[in-house]
């Protein structure tokens, strides 16, 4: 699947003369274009609405407006967080702005379970049980994500362990370790961290499972990886929702405790004891 800037420069030389005109227009002035009316994008590009709804008929868009969303979302994505905020601010309704931001995060989460089989998650959940180690890592904004996955994990089976992408010394030295048996989960959104993908490639080459946790199938990590978990992270704001990776995570968390509750049931009961025996909690 291609983006739109993508689908101009490969259908370019296909177009007719007006068409790459537009196209021609459309590249060099991405941003304004993602904000006008077909009337302004004609008047700038000196050319009809008619020739700019037939180039969006020859690039298999519907029509202007969903050419524009999209280019709008590659935008959101690609962007510098200064730049995002302000595209999220030229497309947004400031009225009722709790509940735009209650409603983004429910259709976030909503999609990304419309997105994944449910066949795809018994087959996580099924890898994350039979690893012999599972590698967790991340870069910047997935964090929290990979924190809250290797916290739960690590209780339920007790083969986790973090890595920090950025961290070139230590990941370094576990790729020489990793194998057909072993299981990475990857967190990357928009801007891709190059550190984050290094790892991958290595895990990759090594023949270990990689599951990743990213914002959609055409991620530069999927073709790296052996399952693609696409979790849709946009924001009103300039950043990166974490939401539904976590809402994700969370499942995954969960099924695998109710499904092999046989297996973490001693190894919670140990855990529980040592704490009540060292005085942890206040009660």
């Amino acid at each position: 699947m291609h983006g739109p800037i993508e689908k101009l420069k490969n259908g370019i030389n296909n177009m007719t003369a007006a068409q790459k005109k537009v196209a021609d227009f459309i590249l060099k002035n991405t941003f304004d274009t993602a904000f006008f009316t077909v009337d302004q994008l004609a008047n700038a590009a000196g050319t009809s609405t008619t020739t700019i709804m037939r180039l969006m008929t020859f690039l298999n868009y519907k029509g202007y407006m969903d050419f524009q969303r999209a280019l709008q979302e590659v935008l959101r994505n690609k962007v510098n967080p200064k730049t995002r905020l302000e595209v999220n601010l030229k497309d947004l309704d400031l009225s009722d702005l709790w509940g735009r931001c209650y409603d983004k995060q429910l259709n976030n989460i909503q999609n990304t379970f419309e997105l994944i089989p449910q066949e795809t998650l018994d087959n996580v959940v099924a890898e994350i049980v039979s690893a012999p180690m599972i590698y967790i890592t991340t870069a910047r904004g997935g964090i929290m994500v990979a924190q809250y996955m290797y916290s739960f994990l690590s209780r339920m089976f007790g083969n986790c362990q973090i890595i920090h992408a950025d961290n070139l010394p230590v990941w370094s030295t576990i790729i020489p370790c990793l194998g057909p048996t072993d299981l990475v989960f990857a967190i990357s959104f928009p801007r891709y961290a190059n550190r984050l993908l290094q790892f991958v490639k290595l895990a990759h080459q090594a023949q270990a499972k990689v599951v990743m946790v990213t914002d959609s199938f055409t991620s530069p990590f999927a073709e790296y990886s052996d399952i693609t978990l696409p979790c849709l992270c946009s924001s009103l704001g300039f950043h990166n929702s974490p939401l539904s990776a976590m809402m994700l995570v969370d499942c995954l968390i969960n099924v695998a405790s109710v499904r092999y509750a046989s297996i973490i049931k001693p190894r919670l009961d140990i855990a529980n004891d040592i704490l009540s025996k060292s005085d942890y909690y206040i009660q």
